[in-house]
């Protein structure tokens, strides 16, 4: 009680010119025409599911699988089971060490000879001046077979 009392006395002691002025502003808590329709809708749905008639439904039959594995899954399975279990329980003392001898792979003297002349080939194709080339014309010969070849091709 003496808590209201202190407070009615601060709230009479307060000097009311210095509060500020202030509009308030009416929220309209109507709903708008978008939110009536979305709730026509919902109602709609919700009249339509409580008169549903179960009547007009099918009868269908459940078909239960069987989700277990077969015979061959499950040895194969196992069979890798052992395998990975064989793999991580290795005694790697069992080992031996082993050297590995590294073959020279480097070519030959006469495959580096052929590569050689090759290069040396292509370099002179290359470096050929094309101004010291002769023109020349090119004559396409297609000999036409005459007419007592033909004359034979016939009688044959």
């Amino acid at each position: 009680m003496a808590d209201a009392k202190a407070v009615a006395a601060a709230a009479a002691a307060h000097d009311a010119s210095k509060l500020k002025h202030v509009d308030t502003q009416e929220k309209n808590s109507l709903p708008d025409a978008d939110c009536i329709k979305e709730e026509k809708q919902h109602q709609a749905l919700q009249a339509n599911i409580t008169n549903f008639d179960s009547t007009k439904l099918k009868h269908s039959e459940t078909v239960e699988k069987n989700p277990l594995p077969d015979t061959e899954n499950i040895k194969t399975e196992k069979q890798h089971q052992e395998l990975s279990g064989g793999i991580q329980s290795f005694d790697r003392g069992h080992l031996r060490r082993s050297n590995t001898l590294e073959k020279n792979t480097l070519p030959d003297s006469k495959t580096l000879k052929a590569e050689k002349a090759q290069s040396a080939l292509l370099s002179d194709v290359e470096k050929t001046n094309k101004e010291n080339l002769k023109h020349v014309e090119t004559q396409e010969k297609n000999p036409l077979p005459t007419k007592e070849d033909i004359e034979k091709e016939k009688t044959k």
